[in-house]
């Protein structure tokens, strides 16, 4: 018992192997995505921002839910936000305009 419980029985060795065979084919796709990225001069700083804000959101927007949506439609702070998020796509379509022009 006390060598499966340190984790050196033959179970744990295949454990390892498939771990280090997920992680390698892990890095290797986010590679090839950043590589494809890359080539098509796409910013990165948007998609890590993404990454890592996507579940927060996701999490406060379930919560929200639960409560009524009809609740951020009484908020102003929600309508001075979606007037910046507009204003940002905005803007930034009209500048790729002129700058692939």
């Amino acid at each position: 018992a006390s060598r499966a419980a340190s984790g050196s029985g033959p179970g744990s060795e295949t454990a390892r192997c498939l771990y280090a065979m997920n992680s390698s084919a892990v890095r290797t796709r986010f590679g090839l995505i950043g590589w494809a990225l890359t080539r098509a001069n796409w910013p990165l700083a948007p998609l890590c921002l993404a990454y890592v804000l996507g579940p927060i959101i996701e999490e406060s927007a379930r919560q929200v839910g639960h409560l009524g949506y009809g609740l951020l439609l009484e908020r102003p702070i929600f309508w001075i936000f979606m007037v910046m998020s507009g204003l940002s796509i905005w803007f930034t379509r009209r500048m790729w305009a002129k700058t692939r022009e």
